[in-house]
């Protein structure tokens, strides 16, 4: 985390097979894991470029961001309903209403 930047919301999952987390603050969105030795780190600007898509199924969800040439996709979230209200964050900020 950066020095001022604030949480605006979270989720825990899976991204490229380890434990992660994909979380949204007022300057940008992160995604780490707690890969051993060298953790994964895939930060996103939010702006009109980026793409959010989201599954789920009876017992979890995914988030599939893009932006460019970039992506990331995190799976197996546990909570449904905090993994959708991330989509629509992302969404509303890139349309410049969030």
């Amino acid at each position: 985390m950066r020095e001022g930047e604030i949480v605006e919301c979270i989720v825990q999952g899976q991204l490229y097979g380890s434990n992660a987390v994909a979380l949204l603050t007022n300057a940008r969105l992160l995604f780490v894991n707690e890969r051993e030795f060298r953790p994964d780190v895939v930060e996103f600007v939010v702006d009109a470029s980026i793409n959010v898509q989201g599954w789920q199924d009876d017992r979890a969800a995914a988030l599939l961001v893009q932006r460019g040439d970039q992506s990331a996709q995190i799976e197996r979230i546990g909570d449904k309903p905090l993994a959708q209200e991330l989509a629509q964050r992302i969404r509303a900020r890139a349309s410049g209403q969030g």
